[in-house]
């Protein structure tokens, strides 16, 4: 009986036919699932989504965070030497200090027209940079202005020469707007935390240095000046295109007119009780309200702005985006953190201020330490919302910011001259103000989600979350037959 010969090459087929066979059919198989996975609706990318928001919150958080250290030990360090400011400097001097900056703040937010805000929402990085040198031609004008103006202020009525200092101050303040816009849109938030370091830090030492030196009013502004000038490193200089920057003036008059015609009523509103209180009670009445105002308004303003800079900077790439929802969010989480990080010292400052300014500035500050308690309230709500408040510049909706910063206005003069009309003492009618602050601010918090709501509406064509359905009808586009 012959056996079969053994033909090594069928075997070897058999197995490579069979593998290909199946790798086909596997082929075939990830093929046709695919093409059902693309053809049935998933929720895997709105849980995909879920899971990416968080992350992105912590990236915002952290920024947050980074430029809120900056801040903070800048502003730790100008509160600590305080102290020694107000051993060197008297009541009366710091308080016409206090009256010459705080006319320069009324013009700064309006040396710019806040035109820096624009180009957070600008998609050019070219027009970007146009909008941040449009914004510092217009400070140069108005330090050009002020500084005339104050010329013949002092030729006329016979004022101090320090009020010739008003345009130079305005125009290195608006240094702060335009540079922080630059580090904002670039997200450059180390950056931006080094600039308010420097900026708050040096305005206390600076004081102290020349204080020592001479203790007047000069020492007091030159520290205010020279504090800001870090700021310059933010600003490149870009090409120069005299065409194109008039036709953005030309193209934002409108936005120029109505937001800075905002910003001037924010920064008048802001220094009106300085105004008032110097006008009703005297320098040394108002020198108390501004150091109460510098140990505690002043570093939670700044610190707020620093802190919701990421937030800003953030919320302005959505809106770019249209990634409206997450915007709307953002907000709402910077509002809580800012109102768990303000809530401690504004307890602290509400419940032992009486006693703790007195015993550390010394007891001609007493005063002080009782306004520094009745504003403790007023001071936590706009730490909360204030911040937020450039949205409705960003969202083009300044017309609403403009009504808001008149109201601000009204409520403002209306209680310090009821106050005095009444015969009151500057702490109870700083007190008045300050509650009147709560109700103010929760409108302004109120209006900024709803205003991103507005934008959203307007980019889309879509209606505003929970309109009315005959106003959907009427935000809904005509067809053809309709019209």
């Amino acid at each position: 009986m012959r056996l079969p010969v053994y033909d090594s090459r069928h075997s070897k087929s058999l197995p490579a036919n069979t593998t290909t066979a199946r790798s086909s059919w596997r082929r075939r198989l990830r093929d046709a699932r695919s093409f059902v996975h693309r053809e049935q609706p998933s929720t895997q990318p709105a849980r995909h989504g879920a899971r990416a928001q968080p992350s992105r919150q912590g990236r915002v958080r952290r920024a947050g965070f980074v430029v809120l250290i900056g801040s903070v030990l800048g502003n730790g360090i100008s509160l600590l030497v305080i102290p020694l400011i107000s051993r060197i400097f008297e009541p009366a001097v710091y308080g016409e200090f206090a009256v010459i900056t705080s006319v320069v703040s009324v013009f700064v937010g309006v040396s710019t027209f806040r035109i820096e805000v624009l180009s957070l929402r600008a998609t050019d990085d070219a027009e970007a940079a146009m909008l941040i040198w449009l914004g510092l031609l217009a400070s140069v004008a108005w330090g050009v202005g002020l500084t005339l103006a104050a010329g013949l202020a002092v030729g006329i009525w016979h004022l101090t020469g320090y009020w010739l200092s008003t345009g130079i101050l305005v125009f290195l303040a608006s240094l702060q707007l335009l540079g922080s816009t630059v580090l904002m849109r670039e997200r450059r938030y180390r950056s931006l935390a080094a600039g308010n370091f420097l900026q708050g830090a040096g305005l206390g030492v600076i004081q102290l240095f020349l204080g020592l030196i001479s203790p007047g009013i000069d020492s007091l502004l030159a520290g205010f000046g020279s504090a800001r000038l870090g700021w310059l490193a933010a600003l490149r200089k870009p090409r120069y295109d005299r065409r194109r920057i008039s036709a953005l003036w030309r193209q934002n008059r409108r936005f120029a007119t109505l937001a800075g015609s905002s910003a001037f009523l924010n920064s008048l509103t802001s220094s009106v009780p300085i105004l008032l209180v110097s006008a009703f009670y005297g320098d040394a009445a108002v020198g108390q309200l501004a150091i109460s105002i510098r140990l505690l308004v002043t570093p939670l303003n700044i610190i707020g702005q620093c802190a919701a800079s990421a937030n800003l900077g953030e919320i302005s790439r959505m809106l770019r985006d249209r990634d409206f929802d997450d915007a709307v969010h953002l907000v709402k989480h910077g509002m809580r953190d800012l109102l768990a990080i303000g809530l401690i010292p504004c307890i602290l400052a509400g419940t032992a201020g009486i006693w703790v300014v007195p015993f550390v500035l010394g007891q001609k500050w007493r005063e002080a330490g009782l306004l520094l308690a009745v504003q403790a309230v007023g001071a936590l709500a706009q730490f909360v919302a204030s911040p937020f408040g450039q949205l409705l510049n960003v969202t083009g909706d300044n017309r609403r910011l403009l009504i808001w910063d008149t109201s601000r206005f009204c409520v403002t003069v209306l209680i310090f001259c009821a106050a005095r009309a009444e015969g009151l003492s500057p702490v109870w009618a700083v007190g008045c103000w300050s509650t009147a602050l709560i109700v103010v601010y929760a409108a302004l918090a109120h209006m900024i989600p709803h205003t991103i709501n507005r934008y959203r509406a307007r980019q889309t064509g879509s209606p505003e979350p929970n309109t009315p359905r005959s106003s959907q009808r009427l935000l809904r586009p005509r067809s053809g037959s309709e019209a």
